[in-house]
C-alpha cells in the first residue's frame, strides 16, 4: 500500500457547480490547494459594486467605502473613493480579512464609518413634517449648509442653517427680489425655522459651482 504524500499546504472543499473551470466543466465539489482556490467571480464583484452604488447615494456626505464578501476561505475587500470615482481591490485570507474588519470598525475608519445625516426633517406652512433625502452635499457657507434634495419631483436645494440663524430674513430678501425678476437668483420655494429651499440647482465641477450665482447658495 503506497503512502500518500506529505502536503505542507492546506486543501479547501468548494462548491463548483455554478463555475466552470475544468475543459468547461462544472463538479458539484471540487477539492483545492490553498493557492489554487478559484477567486471570486465578476457576478460575485457587481453584487458589491451595486451595493456601494446604494451606500454612495444614501450617505451623500460620506468619501470613502469599504464592503465586504467571503466564501468561508478567502476574504475580498473593494473600496471606494467619492473623488476619485475609483474602486480598488484586495483578497486575503479568512483569518486576516476578519482582522482587518475588526481594526475598521473598532478604529471608527472614514472606510466603514457613516459621515453626516442622510435625511432633513422640514416643516411645511401647515406644520407637517415631510422628511427629505439627501441626494448630494453641495457645500457649506458662513450661515447654512447646501445639500440636494426632491422637492414636489423638482430638484431643490436646501440650506440648512447653522445655530443663531434665521431662515425667515432670507425668505423675506429672496421673495422681494424674485417678485422684481432678477436674473440668476434662485426661486424661493419654502422654508420653516430651520431650513429653506430653493432651485435650481447648480452643477458641481471639480468641488467648485458652475453659475448661475454661485454665493447665492451658501
Amino acid at each position: 500500500m503506497n503512502e500518500l504524500p506529505k502536503w505542507r499546504k492546506g486543501f479547501v472543499v468548494k462548491d463548483t457547480h455554478t463555475n466552470p473551470y475544468l475543459n468547461g466543466l462544472k463538479p458539484d465539489i471540487s477539492v483545492f490547494v490553498e493557492e489554487d482556490v478559484i477567486s471570486f467571480t465578476d457576478e460575485d464583484k457587481g453584487q458589491l459594486i451595486d451595493y456601494i452604488n446604494v451606500l454612495v447615494e444614501h450617505q451623500p456626505l460620506r468619501e470613502l467605502f469599504a464592503v465586504f464578501l467571503s466564501d468561508g476561505f478567502q476574504f475580498y475587500v473593494m473600496a471606494f473613493d467619492r473623488n476619485t470615482k475609483r474602486c480598488s481591490e484586495f483578497t486575503t485570507n479568512l483569518k486576516t480579512g476578519l482582522r482587518l474588519f475588526w481594526v475598521l470598525l473598532n478604529a471608527s475608519s472614514p472606510f466603514t464609518k457613516k459621515s453626516g445625516p442622510s435625511s432633513i426633517d422640514f416643516y411645511t406652512s401647515d406644520k407637517r413634517l415631510k422628511k427629505f433625502q439627501i441626494k448630494e452635499f453641495l457645500g457649506v457657507g458662513s450661515s447654512s449648509t447646501v445639500y440636494k434634495i426632491d422637492w414636489e419631483d423638482n430638484i431643490s436645494a436646501i440650506k440648512l442653517f447653522k445655530s443663531g440663524h434665521d431662515p425667515s430674513h432670507e425668505a423675506t430678501i429672496r421673495r422681494l427680489l424674485n417678485g422684481k425678476n432678477i436674473k440668476y437668483i434662485p426661486k424661493y420655494v419654502a422654508n420653516d425655522n430651520y431650513s429653506l429651499i430653493i432651485r435650481p440647482v447648480c452643477e458641481k465641477i471639480s468641488g467648485q459651482f458652475r453659475a448661475f450665482h454661485t454665493l447665492q447658495l451658501l
